[in-house]
């Protein structure tokens, strides 16, 4: 709730709420994209291991295959929602790169 702080006269924020970031990404995460271009050579077996570990979120998981202009999205079965935890993040960012790994929300 944002107001006005008349005592201050200075605007005054309250939260009703408050999550950590991954609570926060768990609860309004729409889906874990992972952005994967053709060229690129990809290690399933190394992200299914990854993914494995951090299975039983509600978070879908979407591979999105990239070549020239064209795209094409993957999303894995409902046996594959995750935990989207800065922790997976990071070791999918290591896995691919950085900017590949996006949590849409």
């Amino acid at each position: 709730e944002v107001n006005l702080d008349e005592f201050n006269n200075r605007p005054r924020i309250i939260a009703r709420e408050l999550y950590t970031l991954d609570d926060a990404r768990t609860r309004f995460a729409k889906y874990l994209q992972i952005n994967i271009p053709f060229t690129k050579e990809v290690d399933f077996k190394h992200l299914n291991q990854l993914l494995i570990k951090h299975i039983g979120g509600n978070c879908p998981v979407v591979l999105r295959c990239l070549r020239d202009n064209i795209q094409a999205d993957i999303t894995l079965g409902k046996n594959w929602v995750v935990r989207p935890t800065e922790v997976l993040i990071s070791l999918l960012q290591d896995l691919f790169m950085v900017e590949s790994v996006v949590i849409q929300y």
